[in-house]
Protein backbone atom coordinates (compact mmCIF):
# COMPACT_ATOMS: atom_id res chain seq x y z
CA UNK A 1 0.00 0.00 0.00
CA UNK A 2 1.15 3.70 -0.99
CA UNK A 3 -0.09 6.92 0.96
CA UNK A 4 0.66 7.55 4.84
CA UNK A 5 -0.41 5.72 7.68
CA UNK A 6 -3.06 8.41 8.22
CA UNK A 7 -4.53 7.19 4.07
CA UNK A 8 -3.20 3.44 3.23
CA UNK A 9 -3.82 3.40 -0.47
CA UNK A 10 -3.69 0.49 -3.03
CA UNK A 11 -0.59 -0.17 -4.99
CA UNK A 12 -1.08 2.58 -8.68
CA UNK A 13 -2.35 4.93 -6.04
CA UNK A 14 -0.49 8.00 -4.44
CA UNK A 15 -1.49 10.93 -1.98
CA UNK A 16 -0.01 14.47 -3.26
CA UNK A 17 -0.97 16.80 -1.13
CA UNK A 18 -3.64 17.22 1.91
CA UNK A 19 -4.82 20.50 2.44
CA UNK A 20 -7.09 22.18 5.45
CA UNK A 21 -10.37 24.09 4.17
CA UNK A 22 -12.16 25.78 7.26
CA UNK A 23 -14.38 22.40 7.75
CA UNK A 24 -13.09 19.57 5.86
CA UNK A 25 -9.52 17.88 5.31
CA UNK A 26 -9.24 17.34 1.49
CA UNK A 27 -6.47 14.21 0.07
CA UNK A 28 -5.59 14.85 -3.13
CA UNK A 29 -5.19 11.55 -4.32
CA UNK A 30 -3.32 10.86 -7.97
CA UNK A 31 -3.48 7.23 -9.83
CA UNK A 32 -0.14 6.48 -11.24
CA UNK A 33 -1.07 3.27 -13.28
CA UNK A 34 0.43 3.70 -16.69
CA UNK A 35 -2.34 1.33 -18.49
CA UNK A 36 -5.85 0.24 -18.37
CA UNK A 37 -8.32 -1.82 -19.26
CA UNK A 38 -11.53 -1.18 -21.39
CA UNK A 39 -14.39 -1.95 -19.02
CA UNK A 40 -16.25 -3.13 -22.15
CA UNK A 41 -14.02 -5.27 -24.76
CA UNK A 42 -11.03 -5.45 -21.52
CA UNK A 43 -8.22 -4.88 -24.00
CA UNK A 44 -5.28 -3.13 -21.98
CA UNK A 45 -4.45 0.54 -23.28
CA UNK A 46 -2.10 3.23 -22.66
CA UNK A 47 -3.37 5.62 -24.86
CA UNK A 48 -3.76 8.42 -22.57
CA UNK A 49 -6.82 10.73 -23.46
CA UNK A 50 -7.09 13.12 -20.63
CA UNK A 51 -7.47 13.05 -16.98
CA UNK A 52 -10.52 13.01 -14.53
CA UNK A 53 -11.10 13.86 -11.39
CA UNK A 54 -13.48 12.81 -9.03
CA UNK A 55 -14.45 13.76 -5.46
CA UNK A 56 -15.27 11.60 -2.75
CA UNK A 57 -16.69 11.64 0.72
CA UNK A 58 -14.91 9.50 3.79
CA UNK A 59 -15.55 8.83 7.43
CA UNK A 60 -14.67 12.29 9.61
CA UNK A 61 -11.24 12.48 11.14
CA UNK A 62 -10.23 14.69 14.05
CA UNK A 63 -13.70 16.60 13.71
CA UNK A 64 -13.32 17.48 9.97
CA UNK A 65 -15.30 16.28 7.31
CA UNK A 66 -12.90 14.05 5.49
CA UNK A 67 -12.95 14.85 1.59
CA UNK A 68 -10.69 12.72 -1.28
CA UNK A 69 -9.93 14.39 -4.92
CA UNK A 70 -8.90 11.51 -6.40
CA UNK A 71 -7.69 12.51 -10.18
CA UNK A 72 -7.68 9.40 -12.63
CA UNK A 73 -6.78 8.76 -16.27
CA UNK A 74 -9.12 8.49 -19.31
CA UNK A 75 -7.87 6.26 -21.81
CA UNK A 76 -8.53 5.43 -25.85
CA UNK A 77 -9.82 2.01 -26.04
CA UNK A 78 -7.36 0.65 -29.02
CA UNK A 79 -9.36 -2.53 -30.14
CA UNK A 80 -11.09 -1.02 -33.31
CA UNK A 81 -14.28 -3.27 -32.69
CA UNK A 82 -15.32 -2.14 -29.38
CA UNK A 83 -17.88 0.79 -29.41
CA UNK A 84 -16.33 2.52 -26.35
CA UNK A 85 -14.28 4.48 -27.87
CA UNK A 86 -12.96 6.84 -24.66
CA UNK A 87 -13.29 5.26 -21.35
CA UNK A 88 -12.01 6.16 -17.32
CA UNK A 89 -9.90 4.45 -15.35
CA UNK A 90 -11.99 2.47 -13.33
CA UNK A 91 -10.48 1.27 -9.28
CA UNK A 92 -12.74 -1.28 -7.55
CA UNK A 93 -10.48 -1.57 -4.60
CA UNK A 94 -10.80 1.96 -3.55
CA UNK A 95 -13.88 2.79 -4.83
CA UNK A 96 -16.78 1.59 -6.88
CA UNK A 97 -17.87 3.11 -10.41
CA UNK A 98 -20.12 5.88 -9.92
CA UNK A 99 -19.89 5.50 -5.61
CA UNK A 100 -19.59 9.05 -3.82
CA UNK A 101 -17.72 7.24 -0.95
CA UNK A 102 -14.45 4.88 -0.98
CA UNK A 103 -14.66 1.35 -0.21
CA UNK A 104 -15.16 0.06 3.45
CA UNK A 105 -11.96 -0.89 4.71
CA UNK A 106 -11.96 -4.95 4.95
Amino acid sequence: MEGTSLLPLPQGLQMTHLEKLETSLMIHVLSTHPTCRCPLCHAESDAVHSHYQRYLKDLPCCGQQLCLQLTVGKFFCQNQQCQRKIFTERLPEFVQPWAHTSNPST
